[in-house]
C-alpha cells in the first residue's frame, strides 16, 4: 500500500487533495504498470479515510466525490506478438552495444533478458549473484530476492518455498550472461545486476526497465506500455503454447502450486490443448489409421 500511495500523494496536505490530483495519482499508477486490482484497492482504502473524516465533519468536502473508482480489468495477461518479441530482443541488443562497457547498459540488458527469457520476478533479478549461474551447465539457481520494508530494501528468501529453485536457461540468455561475465570478470558473490557486492533496489530495477521501454516505445499485444512483469507473463504463455509441461513451467516460474500456473495461463492452455489434440490425432493416424 505504501509504495502505491505515499510516493505519489504523500507530500500533499490532507485537506488540499483534490480531484485533479487523484486522477493524476491513478494515472501514474497505471503508467507504472500496477495491476488494475491493486490500483482499485489503493483508491478504495484512501477514499474510505476521506469519507470517514467528511462524515464526522473534520473536512468540509470529500475530494473523492465524483471520482469513479478504477475498474478491475479482465483477467487477460500481458503478452507479446512474435513481432513485438523480436523488437524487445533487438532493442535490448541495440541498447547494450551502444555502450557495452557502461554499467547501466549492462544492467538494463540483463534485466530485460532475465525477465524475457526466464520470467524471473523483479526482486529475484535484484538478488541474483554470479554464483547462481552455472556457466558449464547453463543452470540458474534462485535462492535470494530483494524486498522492500519500512527501513528500506533488504535481502531475503524468495517469495515462497517453491520460489527457491533452479532450472536450465535457454542458450540466448546463457550467452548474454557469459558475455557480461567476460567483460565484468566478477567475483562469485557479486550481484549480477548490482554493483559488486551491493544490490540494486527493485525500484531501481523497474526504473532502468521503464527508461528502456520509454526510449524504444515498447508496448504489449494490448497496446499497453510494456512492463517487467509483463515479460514474465509472456514467458509463461509462450511456454504453454510451445508445449512445455505445466509441472516444469510451474517450477521454473516459482509458483507454489501447479494450479496457480493453470489459473494464470488458462487462455494459453486453450491453444496448447488444441495443438495437443492435433498431435494426438496424427499419432492415432499413424497407429490405427484414419
Amino acid at each position: 500500500m505504501e509504495r502505491n500511495t505515499f510516493p505519489f500523494i504523500g507530500a500533499i496536505g490532507f485537506t488540499t487533495l483534490d480531484r485533479i490530483t487523484i486522477d493524476g495519482w491513478l494515472t501514474k499508477l497505471y503508467n507504472k504498470g500496477f495491476k488494475s486490482g491493486t490500483i482499485r484497492i489503493s483508491y478504495t482504502t484512501v477514499a474510505k479515510v476521506y469519507k470517514f473524516y467528511y462524515q464526522v465533519g473534520d473536512i468540509l468536502k470529500n475530494p473523492f466525490d465524483g471520482v469513479k473508482a478504477p475498474k478491475v480489468s479482465d483477467n487477460r495477461k500481458s503478452h507479446l506478438t512474435q513481432e513485438e518479441m523480436i523488437d524487445v530482443v533487438k532493442c535490448a541488443e541495440d541498447f547494450f552495444y551502444k555502450n557495452p562497457y557502461s554499467a547501466k547498459a549492462q544492467k538494463t540488458y540483463l534485466i530485460v533478458l532475465l525477465a524475457f527469457y526466464a520470467g524471473i520476478r523483479r526482486g529475484e533479478i535484484c538478488g541474483l549473484r554470479w554464483r547462481n549461474f552455472d556457466l558449464e551447465h547453463n543452470i540458474l539457481s534462485i535462492d535470494t530476492a530483494i524486498g522492500r520494508g519500512y527501513n528500506g530494501a533488504y535481502s531475503k528468501g524468495p517469495k515462497n518455498k517453491s520460489s527457491n529453485r533452479y532450472f536450465m536457461i535457454v542458450p540466448q540468455l546463457a550467452e548474454a550472461l557469459k558475455k557480461i561475465k567476460e567483460i565484468v570478470k566478477p567475483e562469485p558473490n557479486w550481484f549480477i545486476v548490482g554493483k559488486r557486492e551491493d544490490f540494486i533496489t527493485p525500484e531501481r530495477c523497474s526504473q532502468l526497465f521503464d527508461d528502456f521501454v520509454k526510449e524504444y516505445d515498447l508496448k504489449d499485444a494490448y497496446d499497453k506500455k510494456l512492463t517487467l512483469h509483463g515479460l514474465r507473463h509472456n514467458l509463461g504463455a509462450l511456454s504453454i503454447k510451445g508445449g512445455v509441461d505445466v509441472a516444469s513451467l510451474s517450477k521454473m516460474m516459482g509458483h507454489s502450486k501447479i494450479s496457480t500456473t493453470l489459473d494464470t495461463y488458462g487462455d494459453a492452455m486453450k491453444d496448447a490443448m488444441a495443438i495437443a489434440n492435433e498431435k494426438l490425432a496424427k499419432q492415432f493416424e499413424m497407429e490405427v489409421g484414419k
